[in-house]
């Protein structure tokens, strides 16, 4: 596991989180005035892998990417506190949802599910 103080002035890969996102994580590090040394933002998770692979430092990600990467080249840990990536999905009200959707929703979730076992928690 890893911590907020963990990540002082350590050479830290920024995410470009949403705006409830970054301001939980921002009130993490506020806690224990963290201040990670900023190598680098950057948009997307796999980015943030490639360049902690690169050892060009440590970077917190959305866990829903890492099960596509190859992850030879980085460790992955839980972040606690926990921070939660919300995503959404919309449906038009009053209309029932196709089989095809239907079965969607029910591999995501397993998916999902899936994701959150591949963390070392140590």
């Amino acid at each position: 596991m890893i911590r907020p103080e963990d990540l002082h002035d350590q050479p830290f890969l920024r995410l470009d989180f949403d705006e409830r996102l970054s301001r939980d994580l921002h009130a993490a590090f506020a806690v224990g005035g963290v201040r990670p040394r900023v190598v680098v933002d950057v948009e997307y998770s796999a980015t943030v892998c490639a360049l902690a692979s690169a050892a060009a430092g440590i970077g917190l990600v959305n866990p829903a990417a890492i099960p596509a990467l190859d992850r030879s080249g980085f460790k992955v840990l839980r972040f606690e506190p926990a921070l939660h990536f919300r995503k959404h999905l919309a449906f038009p009200p009053g209309r029932p949802r196709p089989q095809l959707v239907r079965d969607f929703l029910t591999v995501l979730a397993e998916v999902r599910n899936r994701f959150a076992l591949q963390v070392d928690n140590s």
